[in-house]
């Protein structure tokens, strides 16, 4: 089994030839719309997120400037840690 072993990674590795959990930005609007998200909030922060959105990969620093933790925008985007 390959495994990705980038250097300065340190979270739980998976083989690579395993799927991320991933969200498309679509899903993630509607998912963030059905949570109660205003949408001044959803659409500037779904902006500065890739597509898809790696629920594994989401950025702390991102998700801070919108009052939110990365676990907690995992949360409502139905990942689990």
């Amino acid at each position: 089994m390959i495994e990705n072993n980038d250097a300065g990674d340190t979270r739980e590795r998976r083989p690579m030839n395993e799927p991320g959990r991933t969200i498309s930005k679509a899903e993630a609007a509607r998912v963030l719309r059905r949570c109660g998200f205003p949408t001044r909030v959803s659409v500037p922060l779904l902006a500065d997120l890739p597509d898809p959105i790696d629920l594994d990969r989401i950025d702390p620093e991102v998700v801070a400037r919108y009052g939110l933790t990365a676990e907690e925008l995992m949360d409502r985007l139905g990942a689990s840690p």
